[in-house]
């Protein structure tokens, strides 16, 4: 049985993935977004980032920003681009 996964727990699973990568910290996320650590950690929970912010956490982190993001995302974007 799989588990399904809301969009949000999705990218908050993706974004916790990628800010534990050797040489890479959560405090040079939230720093870089003018934010607070408790706020961040709110938005990684909720999965509550904009585009901008993802792209820029993506950056942080060495990522593509599509490695972020949920797979609902960019199976439609794969979808379209096919169609």
């Amino acid at each position: 049985m799989t588990a399904t996964h809301t969009p949000e727990e999705e990218l908050a699973r993706n974004i916790n993935t990628a800010l534990n990568r050797p040489g890479v910290t959560r405090k040079a996320a939230y720093d870089r977004l003018g934010m607070t650590r408790n706020t961040f950690e709110k938005k990684v929970q909720s999965g509550g980032f904009t585009i901008p912010q993802i792209m820029r956490i993506a950056d942080i982190a060495g990522v593509r920003p599509s490695a972020l993001m949920p797979e609902s995302v960019t199976s439609e974007r794969e979808d379209k681009a096919a169609a």
